[in-house]
């Protein structure tokens, strides 16, 4: 039986966004080589006629991009940008299904497996939240180009000392990692790099130091006014909160800071943190590539860079004593 036109789209849909999707997975091939294989397979399936293989993938889609919309604020991209990519996205769903509907009169297919898949896929998005580390502001306890696994974290309460996601005061569709040193009530200052909490050092053997050169604000941290400017909520803290040559954390707020206590952008300039700016604690590093964005390259060598820079030693190591 010849194959119906639509199913010749569905086809061609799956396989285009299977190819796109093992580019993609040089990036991150623990989590993009799994969904990769979905789309080549759903590709195969709909060449066989079966019509759960042009419905399952749709419904993925829906699901990925549901996902997208619930968290809008947390896009990157621009408006215009994310529209564009959501309609391409249900266009695609769209074709899918029609192919499915055009080969179910071929022949009947189990459900099961892509309703597997796709349960699967809403646990994981409700649950676990991915991101790749762009900056090595907490090295050496996370690397730059670590791809992490955190849990998503839906009513925050963190411990002293205990590393989280959060999202980045100045533009809150940004997530930063960092570490939390100051609860509410908590007295901080920073006294030659070493940390001190209402007056007791605390031990940091994480921390890392890049430079001995002493800042006069960011190493005896407030002692000195800053001679840059500050983002506003970083010089609303100094002007509110200091007392006694200490910073106070007031209620409802948390005291960050990078691990790479030399090179990281935290609390010390832009702030306190919400406790709801919170979203995660990571948990795993799915992959790790020792590579900063601006030095992968273009085409095909850019795609593939990730992995000839991998460290395969990172991949799986779990964060969960940090």
């Amino acid at each position: 039986m010849k194959m119906p036109v639509f199913a010749r789209v569905g086809v061609a849909v799956a396989a285009v966004l299977a190819l796109l999707l093992w580019f993609a997975a040089a990036e991150n091939p623990v989590t993009g080589i799994p969904v990769a294989l979905l789309f080549t397979f759903a590709a195969m399936g709909l060449w066989k006629g079966k019509c759960w293989s042009g419905y399952g993938p749709a419904l993925l889609i829906l699901i990925f991009a549901g996902a997208a919309i619930v968290r809008l604020r947390d896009s990157p991209l621009p408006p215009g940008q994310l529209a564009t990519a959501m309609s391409i996205a249900l266009a695609a769903a769209v074709l899918l299904f029609v192919a499915g509907r055009s080969v179910a009169v071929r022949g009947r297919s189990s459900p099961a497996p892509w309703l597997t898949v796709c349960a699967a896929t809403v646990a994981f998005l409700s649950l676990f939240q991915p991101m790749i580390v762009p900056t090595g502001a907490m090295e050496d306890t996370i690397l730059q180009g670590d791809s992490l696994l955190a849990r998503r974290v839906f009513s925050a309460n963190p411990a002293r000392g205990e590393v989280v996601l959060h999202r980045y005061p100045v533009d809150r569709r940004q997530v930063f990692l960092k570490r939390v040193v100051g609860l509410p009530g908590d007295r901080i200052r920073l006294q030659d790099k070493r940390l001190f909490v209402n007056g007791v050092e605390v031990p940091e053997p994480y921390v890392k130091h890049i430079s001995e050169y002493l800042d006069p604000y960011r190493d005896q941290f407030p002692k000195n006014e800053p001679a840059f400017d500050l983002f506003p909520g970083g010089e609303a803290m100094l002007r509110n909160h200091v007392r006694g040559g200490e910073v106070v954390v007031p209620e409802g707020k948390l005291f960050v800071l990078g691990d790479n206590r030399d090179n990281s952008l935290d609390s010390r300039y832009w702030g306190f943190i919400d406790r709801g700016m919170i979203t995660g604690k990571p948990v795993m590093v799915l992959f790790s590539a020792d590579l900063s964005p601006q030095d992968r390259g273009s085409g095909m060598t850019g795609l593939l860079a990730p992995l000839r820079h991998a460290r395969w030693g990172r991949t799986f190591k779990l964060l969960t004593s940090i």
